[in-house]
Formats: structure tokens, C-alpha cells, sequence
């Protein structure tokens, strides 16, 4: 158990890890430069990233409650999973939007990397979720 205690240390680290990329990206002087015009569907996905990493922490402090249910565990992780899906798909969105805009090409581009890193910080809280599910499952076995 304590080898799988281990890992479930080494995941909440990556999540603090994560949350510390997100302020990361909220402080990136170059999105106070984008258009206004996109701000709306901005401030959604960042909103939803929001989301996603803190239905990862909730998986993540159920997972360490003695009371605590694998079915509660697993469905934040289904959450996660659900948000990051939706992300997928309003990034895209957006990004079809900024390249048909009248930005200059370079804005959009910068833009659009910004937002491509803003949208992996929802990819790795997948990723996380998937393996403490995975670790959930050695430790039941």
C-alpha cells in the first residue's frame, strides 16, 4: 500500500503542479493584447478549465478519505473527462473563429498557441484522473 500511496503523492504534486501553470497562463501579458472580441469565449474555457481541475481535486481528496467511495472518486473523474471533452470542442470553436477574424496572422497565431497551452492544462488533468483511477484499481486488487 505504501508503493500506491506513493504514486497518489506523485499525482497530487502533478495537480499542484497544474494549478500553478494555470496562474501561469492567467499572468501571460499577451492575452491582455487579443481582441476583445474573443474575450467571452475565453473566460468560458478558462472557466471550464476552473472546472476541470477542481473536479480533479475532489477526486483526489476522496480518494484519501477513509470514508471515501471509489464510485464518488470515479465520478469526479468522469467529470473530468466530460469537461475536457467540452473544452476540445469550444477550442476549436474559437480557434475556427479567430482564424476567420481580421486579426493580423501573427495575433492569431500567437493567440491560438495561447490558448492551445491554456486548453492542455485540462488534457493533463485527464490524464491525472486516469491514473488515480488506474491506481484506485492496483489498490482495490
Amino acid at each position: 500500500m505504501s508503493e500506491k500511496a506513493g504514486e497518489v503523492r506523485a499525482l497530487e504534486k502533478a495537480a499542484d503542479k497544474l494549478k500553478q501553470q494555470v496562474g501561469e497562463v492567467l499572468h501571460n501579458g499577451a492575452f491582455l493584447q487579443i481582441s476583445r472580441q474573443f474575450a467571452p469565449e475565453l473566460i468560458e474555457i478558462f472557466g471550464l478549465n476552473v472546472s476541470c481541475y477542481e473536479e480533479l481535486r475532489k477526486a483526489l481528496k476522496n480518494f484519501f478519505r477513509e470514508s471515501g467511495k471509489l464510485e464518488v472518486m470515479r465520478s469526479h473523474v468522469q467529470q473530468v473527462s466530460d469537461l475536457e471533452s467540452e473544452i476540445d470542442q469550444k477550442q476549436a470553436e474559437l480557434t475556427r473563429s479567430v482564424f476567420g477574424s481580421n486579426q493580423e496572422l501573427a495575433m492569431k497565431i500567437h493567440f491560438c498557441q495561447l490558448l492551445s497551452l491554456v486548453c492542455s492544462l485540462s488534457d493533463k488533468s485527464e490524464d491525472i484522473g486516469e491514473e488515480l483511477e488506474a491506481i484506485a484499481m492496483r489498490v482495490v486488487i
